[in-house]
């Protein structure tokens, strides 16, 4: 540094004598201080007092170095002004946090050493300050959403990935998707009315501390809908027949059957869907329906019909007598017998109905009657469909308790058969039109037969 100095002369009187006189000089110095300004380094840009530095939130600012060109003084910092960023100094007052997006100003001052290293009192510089403006920016974020595969019908949850801060997340379907009525519920789930591919996208909104972003274009595919198809097996008598019904599919696709295999002759559908056969044995069909619309195709298992041989009477065969041969016993009139009412919609046998069932077993058992045939009726309260499957679940039931009647009273050799369920209603149109018709015909009937 340079100092300037002034020199004064003063001049002094010593005499020697009265007479003669001579003249002294002393010099006095006046040290004055350095000229200087503040310099704030890299981040930092500017001068003559003012500077300025971004700073990316959340990440603290640490001041960079500042000199003044006057090694023995030091420097203090204060936050001055309006405080719009939230600043806050550390203990040692070198390192500045924010708490949101804004801005704050540093005053940076320089302070004088109290006295030189070789002790002498001051350096004899001034207080110099300057001024440190920070820009808080908000940090970027990103945010992301996965994509997904779906069955159609079915819901997708969103869930966003990969933000930072506590912005407002908003899902969007966009419209180029090739699903039809692509939605997003309040819980964020993602449907669609027909297959195909919804396409979505997640936003956050920007806060205090971090900037607004948006997602990458997620796609939730929604797949045809795999589908089974299943055909029970029967038995049927001889010479009767067996309307085909498929069950456990979903699309509304035509279904279709065929014979696939059979050791009776003249297995044959017509176009009601009943099967017959021209003699004895099995036919063995399957069903099929094609993809339609939001369902896969299917094929259902090979069901088997067997169709009973027609029975045989013995034949009374007389040998070398001129006795007449005496007359066949008479056989017990065939009779029905029927077990009602059944509750609506239901197959369970409540102890009135099983009273019925036990009845059949007591006359069975009586008569000595070999076979029952079980033919299971409804109303019309449900669909057709629903219908025969209701038939054959109580024909199935009052078979089941039939036999375990039989079993108790150590009756054997009786043939319980569940016969073909009927496609249309065999009672008077009219009786489904009240409750007490209705209620008649949800039964099934029994019919003994002596052979």
């Amino acid at each position: 540094n340079v100092r300037r100095v002034r020199v004064a002369h003063l001049a002094t009187a010593r005499a020697s004598d009265a007479t003669n006189c001579t003249a002294s000089t002393t010099l006095t110095l006046t040290v004055d201080g350095p000229t200087r300004a503040i310099v704030v380094g890299a981040p930092a840009t500017g001068g003559d007092g003012v500077f300025s530095a971004s700073v990316t939130a959340p990440t603290p600012f640490e001041m960079p170095p500042v000199s003044d060109g006057v090694s023995s003084d030091t420097f203090t910092y204060s936050l001055t002004g309006s405080d719009s960023a939230g600043c806050a100094t550390s203990t040692d007052a070198a390192t500045f946090t924010y708490q949101r997006v804004g801005s704050c100003a540093v005053l940076i001052t320089a302070v004088p050493a109290t006295s030189d290293s070789d002790g002498d009192p001051g350096d004899g510089t001034t207080t110099a300050t300057a001024t440190l403006n920070l820009v808080v920016l908000a940090h970027a974020q990103t945010i992301s959403l996965s994509s997904a595969t779906v069955n159609f019908g079915a819901t997708h949850q969103l869930t966003a990935t990969g933000f930072l801060g506590p912005g407002t997340i908003t899902y969007d379907v966009l419209e180029r998707g090739t699903a039809s009525g692509c939605q997003i519920n309040g819980a964020h789930e993602v449907r669609a009315s027909t297959v195909g591919t919804c396409l979505v996208q997640v936003h956050i909104g920007a806060d205090g501390t971090y900037a607004a972003a948006t997602s990458n274009v997620a796609t939730v595919d929604f797949l045809v809908v795999t589908q089974s198809l299943s055909l029970s097996s029967g038995r049927v008598k001889f010479a009767g027949s067996w309307p085909l019904h498929a069950f456990g599919y979903h699309g509304d696709a035509a279904v279709t059957y065929r014979v696939v295999g059979a050791t009776a002759t003249g297995c044959s559908i017509d176009a009601a869907n009943v099967l017959t056969a021209a003699g004895a044995g099995t036919c063995r069909v399957t069903a099929s329906m094609a993809a339609k619309g939001n369902y896969s195709s299917a094929t259902s298992n090979v069901a088997t019909i067997i169709f009973d041989r027609a029975p045989v009477l013995p034949k009374l065969v007389i040998k070398n007598s001129p006795v007449p041969a005496p007359p066949r016993p008479k056989l017990p009139p065939t009779v029905s017998m029927s077990v009602a009412s059944f509750a609506e919609g239901s197959y369970l046998l409540s102890a009135p109905l099983a009273a019925q069932v036990n009845a059949i077993a007591a006359r069975v058992s009586a008569k000595k009657y070999h076979v029952v045939d079980l033919t299971s009726y409804t109303d019309n309260v449900f669909t057709p469909a629903f219908n025969l499957a209701l038939n054959a679940q109580r024909a199935s039931a009052v078979r089941a308790q039939l036999l375990a009647d039989l079993a108790a009273r150590h009756v054997t050799g009786v043939r319980v058969v569940v016969v073909t369920t009927p496609t249309r209603y065999v009672f008077t149109s009219r009786s489904n039109v009240s409750a007490t018709g209705r209620a008649y015909n949800r039964r099934v009937v029994a019919t003994l037969f002596a052979y």
